[in-house]
């Protein structure tokens, strides 16, 4: 199992708008390429704030088998990213990330 994982820094003054992107239409467009099985929107809490500017949320869409995340790479995240980039410009900044999960335990 395979985690494609980005991080993105959103302006405070954009998170209300950002996230409605996200939630009502972006995520939901990444998963109707079929490349991915499920995905989740998570809001990083720093133990001391280092930026008071920017809220840095982290969106994490699981996949099987490096092929379907190539597959995405090729067909589809071009023009994702670009209609991500008509909404937002260089307001926000993405870093993106391939996490392979090596053991998945669960408590008793």
């Amino acid at each position: 199992m395979y985690v494609y994982n980005v991080s993105v820094q959103v302006p405070k003054s954009l998170t209300l708008k950002w996230t409605s992107y996200m939630l009502k239409g972006h995520m939901d467009a990444v998963l109707a390429t079929t490349c991915f099985q499920s995905a989740q929107l998570s809001k990083l809490h720093h133990a001391q704030q280092q930026d008071d500017e920017y809220t840095t949320f982290i969106v994490q869409y699981s996949f099987n088998e490096m092929a379907q995340y190539e597959r995405y790479q090729k067909q589809f995240a071009p023009a994702l990213q670009a209609d991500h980039q008509s909404h937002f410009g260089e307001t926000c900044l993405a870093f993106r990330t391939v996490l392979e999960i090596i053991e998945h335990k669960k408590s008793r």
